[in-house]
């Protein structure tokens, strides 16, 4: 501050004296004038230099100094109010009656809880609680849930959105398929008032909040149970009641009714068969097979301590059954009547009573005069049998496919009467008749060689019935087996046995060693020898036959190939390890040796054990066995069963939660964490390494202090605040009807808990607190749709383990989704972080083949006319087993500037690497409007943002700055300080500096270096540096160019600088020679901190930094100039 001083008041002084001067030498020129003399001139001279003087003094960077000073205020400034914040009241939130009203509340050793909910040892309070119930999926979604606490048990009723589950279990859904119907929870829909149209279910145990519980649900329509998960909220909890508000006898009723009946079958034979509608039954004629009749129906009989029912039906005379079995309370089957007259209709009341009101008996049952709790009438239709058919039958040959000569058939009816073919040889039969068939033939035999057909038959339709005989001549075949090894030598004292596999009857060999085979009849055959592998096969025969089975001799040396397989992983380990094998005798251990392929070399039927050392890791007890071997196949592979020490584990443990720790930041913001987060976090890790450095721990409690670690992690990331993110989205919002739709671009800050709003979950523990696609696609639809969404969101998107509804679209549509241009399923799982790009596409299904396109380039800019290189990769969109990164080739791209809406297409089409490279007509941002392919009928467009910027330098650029080109040997023109002159053979080389350009904006993707419009390479063509930015470049580059003038330009982010590189060849060896003495010349002039040389001949003006010199010429001009008028007027005068 007092330089600043000082500099202004020596400003002021000099100025004063200059004015003096200049005052004084202008009465002097005037007396000059005025002839008085040499002495009058000799006086200016001297005023003229202190006038000089004063000049050069005279600072004219005030301003400058000003702005410093205005700077460093501002900075003072600043300083001071991070110091001394300015002091901003608190918002003033709104509060309700009752949130003004704060509970009482108990503070002990069991924490902070609400006193009137809560009793002195930390239990909820015997009552009827409201609880949120936040699930994993909307389609899953609970929209009311109340407690029931009672002696320390909860149990919750809860709703769902809608209809689409009818019964749920505690557990996953592969155990719910096999679970008693007893462990199931049912359903009633419109439980109360408030929840018409949708489902509830009780009793639902909960044994804890705020944690995930796993149940699964069965879906209504597809009958197929769905893993879901389900949190209920501890700090949702209101009393609504004191007293157990529990459904009442009636709703139990109504519950077991639909659990058991409505949501199942009512019938327990054949039900596949039996089609329901509604609460319509239809019972076929035919069984599953079309040709049994379903003569009996038997009503399900489910009663329970809880619950008795009755059948009560319309018309009994539909069955035949004794008297005293047709009553509403009998459990037999009901055989049906003739069904021949056609349809018979008939209803049936299930009726449900209190199984608990020992009024209701059997007999008040059977008569009806019991009070039922709930019924449910059903309506059952009994098909009719179709009519009689006539049917013939054509007997072929099996071999020949032709006609049996002179067959004889005999049909008998179930009476064993039978039946005669009529005149025109049909027989008329009974559909659904069982009758007895038999079919002969003189030289014939049926296929396993039986004199008669015989065969029960039924008959569905009218037609020609086509059975098959054999020739007797061809229903026996001779087969002889001959055992060989692999020369084809008979082995000696060789075993064979072969049976009939429908009889399983054993054959015995002919007196010529050969067995008789029926034709075309499976047998089994079984051939050992000793010190052969035994040879175990199936064979059938349609002619005589020799066969030749050949053994092969037992392996006498294995190759064995050790592996680990890892409990920690559950997959193959990979890691390094020390591997001992060997075999005992007595004491002694052989060892065995690897070969080249890292096998053992074992012999048969020898035990062989092994040692191994695992780093970390230890064999586990499957592995106290030891191994030998006699099968058959020659490679044998062992599997060793490892897993990671506690130490390790815990030890990993530690580091992962140390590493996760560097991460917890205190705070309110988003993606911090609340006070004692962190602290208990630390204890936790502390208490883990203080057990890791335990000697006398076991490594099991080890392992279990790694796994209580985790669960401190986990708990830690459960309390984070909600993480947002700035995130850009492109969407394809294509329809059945509409699709190649230009993408849409936005940017949303979203936050981790925007799903929640709409009643998803996350249940991925990495995934609750952070910003997940689905968060993301919440949002996208929130901003499209607004308040609509927000009341419907079902309406617009849904997600269930997958996309179903995107865009308001669900019918005949795909759906896809990638995040930085991957593929993506799971979208709950998936963390976004701030900055990326998500891609939400629709597209119509019968568009298959639709391909997902996007640049391997992110968003450019570039000048006017400068030709820039795009690359399109893509795949399809449905499944890609390539990825989505491959070239696409044929594509022609539409840009539009978005500034001036003009587009314009590429003239050439994408190259088999995917590259086009496009020039841009003008300045403005440019998005792809469409783009082209013959052979590709449906697109997800890609997206990029170009900036296209006006061709004009926006840098400054300078050869001779700080004197970068000293030791170069080049010109540097003193009037042009942007042109530098090389000559060839003798220059070494030269230099640009970016006088106001950043180093950091130049590495950076649009960094680079052009010389008539060719990038040049750096590290090989040029070097770049920091000053701003200097380019040095090399020789070996500037000698490939023409003589001439070459325009280089030197690019950053903000802009480019452009100069000016004169190739000029030497003229002759006097020159050379000069331009040699010259730069000698110029090293000796040229140390540190001497500013200016002579370069070949010519002065090298250097840009110091320095601007103080330039005020002295400007007094030098002045002066000058009034000495030249005082010297014309001084002649003048004398003439």
């Amino acid at each position: 501050m007092d330089f600043i001083i000082t500099s202004k008041f020596n400003d002021v002084m000099c100025f004063i004296v200059l004015l003096l001067s200049f005052r004084r030498a202008v009465i002097i020129l005037g007396e000059t004038m005025r002839k008085k003399g040499k002495r009058n001139f000799e006086r200016l001279i001297v005023v003229l230099l202190a006038l000089v003087i004063c000049m050069s003094n005279i600072s004219f960077d005030a301003m400058a100094t000003e702005s410093k000073t205005s700077a460093k205020e501002e900075t003072l400034k600043s300083e001071k109010s991070v110091v001394e914040p300015e002091k901003q009241e608190a918002p003033k939130s709104e509060k309700s009656a009752s949130e003004s009203k704060k509970p009482e509340v108990i503070k002990d050793g069991l924490g902070t809880r609400d006193a009137s909910i809560y009793d002195e040892n930390g239990k909820l309070k015997d009552g009827t609680y409201s609880v949120t119930a936040n699930t994993d999926s909307s389609m899953f979604g609970v929209t009311s849930c109340k407690l029931l606490v009672q002696n320390g048990q909860m149990n919750a009723i809860m709703t769902l959105r809608g209809m689409g589950f009818n019964k749920v279990y505690m557990g996953k859904a592969d155990e719910a398929k096999a679970a008693k119907e007893s462990d199931i929870i049912g359903s009633i829909p419109d439980y109360s008032e408030e929840t018409k149209g949708k489902r509830t279910f009780w009793n639902i145990p909960v044994d804890g909040f705020d944690k995930d519980i796993t149940i699964s649900a069965r879906s209504s329509k597809k009958r197929k149970w769905y893993d879901h998960t389900i949190r209920f909220e501890k700090d949702s909890l209101k009393l609504i009641s004191n007293k157990i508000e529990s459904p009442t006898l009636e709703q139990n009723a109504q519950k077991y009714l639909y659990q058991n009946f409505i949501d199942e079958k009512i019938f327990t034979a054949n039900a596949d068969v039996i089609s329901v509608s509604g609460d319509s039954y239809t019972v076929p004629f035919f069984e599953k097979d079309e040709a049994t009749e379903i003569s009996s129906i038997k009503f399900k009989q489910s009663d329970t301590p809880d619950f008795k029912l009755g059948w009560h039906v319309s018309d009994w005379s539909v069955f035949s059954n004794r008297k005293k079995d047709l009553h509403a309370a009998s459990t037999k089957s009901l055989k049906i009547k003739d069904r021949s007259a056609g349809d018979v209709d008939f209803d049936v009341t299930l009726k449900i009573y209190n199984g608990k009101d020992f009024s209701i008996t059997r007999s008040n049952i059977m008569d009806d005069s019991a009070p039922a709790l709930v019924e449910k009438t059903f309506h059952i239709k009994l098909k009719g049998a179709p009519a009689p058919v006539d049917v013939d039958f054509a007997v072929k040959d099996i071999k020949t496919g032709k006609s049996v000569p002179n067959p004889t058939i005999k049909i008998e009816a179930p009476d064993g009467t039978e039946v005669k073919s009529g005149g025109n040889g049909k027989y008329n039969l009974k559909v659904g008749v069982k009758y007895r068939l038999e079919i002969s033939a003189p030289g014939y035999v049926d296929k396993d060689g039986n004199e008669k057909l015989s065969e029960t038959l039924g008959v569905t339709t009218a037609g020609t019935i086509e059975k098959q005989l054999l020739a007797e001549k061809d229903s026996k075949h001779k087969a002889k087996f001959r055992i060989v090894d692999k020369d084809n030598k008979a082995i000696k004292n060789a075993k064979f046995e072969i049976i009939h596999k429908a009889t399983n009857k054993k054959l015995d060999a002919e007196a010529d060693g050969s067995y008789i085979l029926k034709d075309d009849q499976e047998y089994e055959y079984t051939a050992s020898a000793d010190g052969y592998i035994s040879d175990k096969n199936t064979i059938k025969i349609t002619e005589d036959k020799d066969i030749d089975v050949v053994l092969r001799e037992n392996i006498k040396i294995y190759k064995a190939n050790f592996w680990f397989y890892s409990l920690t992983t559950y997959e193959k380990y990979s890691g390094e390890y020390e591997l001992s094998v060997y075999s005992k005798d007595g004491e002694r251990k052989e060892y065995v040796q690897p070969d080249s392929e890292g096998k053992y070399p074992l012999k048969r039927d020898v035990k062989y054990y092994y040692e191994a050392k695992v780093p970390n890791h230890y064999l586990t007890e499957y592995n106290e066995i030891p191994v030998s071997f006699n099968g058959e196949d020659e490679n044998v592979e062992v599997r060793l069963v490892i897993d990671q020490t506690g130490d390790y584990k815990l030890s990993q443990q530690i580091d992962k939660a140390k590493d996760y720790l560097k991460t917890v930041v205190v705070g309110t913001n988003p993606g911090e964490y609340p006070q004692g987060a962190k602290e208990k976090l630390e204890k936790a890790i502390a208490d883990a390494e203080t057990l890791l450095a335990k000697q006398d721990a076991s490594q099991k409690d080890k392992e279990n202090g790694g796994k209580k670690l985790a669960e401190a992690v986990d708990a830690c990331k459960n309390v984070q605040n909600y993480a947002e993110i700035d995130v850009k989205v492109v969407l394809h919002i294509n329809t059945k009807n509409k699709f190649n739709s230009p993408a849409q671009v936005m940017t949303l800050k979203v936050r981790g808990d925007e799903c929640l709003k709409y009643g998803y979950h996350k249940s991925a523990i990495d995934a609750k607190r952070n910003v997940t696609v689905l968060d993301i696609a919440c949002a996208v639809h929130s901003k499209l749709y607004g308040e609509d969404f927000k009341k419907n969101p079902e309406n617009y998107f849904a997600y269930d383990f997958v996309i179903s509804k995107m865009f308001a679209e669900f019918k005949d549509m795909y759906f896809f989704a990638a995040v930085d241009s991957k593929s993506i399923e799971k979208i709950e799982r998936t963390v976004v972080s701030s900055g990326s790009t998500v891609t939400l596409s629709s597209y119509p299904s019968k568009e298959k083949n639709t391909q997902f396109l996007h640049f391997k380039e992110k968003n450019l800019s570039a000048y006017e006319g400068e030709e820039v290189s795009l690359h399109l990769l893509g795949g399809e969109a449905l499944i890609s087993f390539n990825g989505y990164d491959n070239p696409q080739q044929g594509y022609r791209i539409c840009f539009e500037n978005v500034n001036t809406n003009k587009s314009f297409e590429t003239s050439t089409a994408t190259d088999k690497n995917g590259e086009i490279k496009v020039k841009f007509p003008s300045a403005g941002t440019y998005r792809v409007k469409s783009v082209k392919n013959e052979k590709q009928n449906s697109l997800l467009m890609p997206q990029i943002e170009i900036k296209v910027k006006e061709d004009k330098p926006t840098l400054t650029i300078s050869a001779s700055k700080d004197g970068i080109n000293i030791d170069n040997d080049v010109v540097l023109d003193k009037d042009h300080d942007d042109s530098i002159t090389y000559v060839l053979g003798k220059s070494k080389g030269l230099a640009f500096s970016v006088i106001d350009g950043n180093f950091a904006n130049f590495t950076n993707s649009e960094g680079k270096v052009m010389i008539d419009n060719v990038v040049l390479r750096r590290g090989i063509d040029y070097e770049a540096r920091e000053g701003s930015i200097i380019i040095s470049i090399k020789k070996e580059y500037l000698n490939t160019l023409t003589a001439g003038k070459h325009i280089v330009r030197i690019y950053e982010k903000n802009g480019y600088a452009q100069g000016t590189i004169n190739i000029a060849r030497a003229q002759n060896k006097k020159d050379d020679e000069i331009g040699a003495n010259d730069g000698q010349k110029n090293d000796k002039l040229n140390k540190h901190g001497d500013t200016s040389g002579n370069i070949n001949g010519r002065k090298a003006f250097v840009n110091t930094g320095d601007r103080g010199g330039y005020k002295l010429w400007i007094g030098i001009g002045i002066a000058a100039i009034i000495v030249f008028l005082g010297l014309v007027l001084v002649r003048r005068d004398k003439k």
